[in-house]
C-alpha cells in the first residue's frame, strides 16, 4: 500500500498532496537498487462491483528512492484528486504530513 505510511518503519521525505510527507522507504530503496518497476494499481468501488486500474509504470533504473516515491506520490494524489470517495487512507494524512517534516 503506497499510500501510507506507517510510523514505525524507516520513512523518506517526498511531496504528497501538497505538502511534504513520510513516504515507506523500503519498497523504494529496493525499487532503485534493482530497478524494479512500480506498478500503480487502484482499486475502485464502483456500481456494486471493484475494478481495478493500473496506471503508467514507474521505472527504477535509474532514479533514486526519493524520485520514484515522488511519482508513485504524484500518480496516487492525482487518483485521490479525482476521485476522493474512493480513498480509504484520509484518517491518516495528517499523521504523514506530520512525519514529513525533517527535524
Amino acid at each position: 500500500m503506497l499510500d501510507t505510511y506507517l510510523p514505525t518503519t524507516d520513512r523518506l521525505v517526498a511531496p504528497f498532496l501538497g505538502r511534504q510527507a513520510a513516504s515507506p522507504a523500503g519498497i523504494y530503496r529496493l525499487a532503485s537498487r534493482y530497478g524494479a518497476t512500480t506498478i500503480p494499481v487502484f482499486c475502485l468501488r464502483r456500481n456494486g462491483y471493484t475494478e481495478i486500474e493500473i496506471g503508467p509504470l514507474i521505472p527504477g533504473a535509474g532514479h533514486d528512492p526519493t524520485e520514484i516515491a515522488t511519482e508513485v506520490n504524484r500518480r496516487v494524489g492525482e487518483k485521490i484528486i479525482e476521485e476522493p470517495h474512493q480513498w480509504m487512507m484520509w484518517h491518516t494524512l495528517q499523521a504523514r504530513w506530520a512525519h514529513g517534516q525533517l527535524p
